[in-house]
């Protein structure tokens, strides 16, 4: 099963994010700032991780940018979730996925996640 990191600092955002993502057979973990998600990622195997951009102590910006410099969370997709999408989308393009929020039908963001994390999983097997 494909665990999947839910970084949010709405509670009630990750709570709606997670539940249509278990019931796409994802497992979920949760953080609800940067500083929580590099503990997370630290201590637990993820295989993806939904990114918000605007949160208190550490932005999704400084986040994304540790994760992909360190070489042990650098492969990790991530999918940037955030009513900022369009300045997201112009900050990060390689190997980030931006889905903009808030989605007409919540179900199209476990779709989304589901397409990033079968084209990662089909790119690994093709190398």
């Amino acid at each position: 099963m494909k665990r999947v990191l839910v970084v949010d600092d709405d509670t009630p955002v990750r709570r709606i994010i997670k539940h249509h993502l278990l019931k796409e057979g994802f497992e979920v973990v949760e953080a609800e700032d940067g500083m929580k998600a590099l503990e997370v990622v630290r201590s637990t195997s993820v295989d993806l991780i939904l990114l918000d951009i605007r949160m208190p102590m550490m932005d999704g910006y400084e986040l994304a940018d540790r994760l992909q410099a360190d070489p042990a969370t650098a492969d990790i997709p991530i999918v940037v979730s955030s009513v900022v999408a369009d300045e997201a989308q112009a900050t990060y393009e390689g190997g980030i996925l931006v889905v903009e929020l808030p989605l007409a039908d919540p179900r199209e963001g476990a779709r989304q996640v589901q397409i990033k994390s079968v084209g990662d999983e089909q790119e690994a097997e093709e190398s």
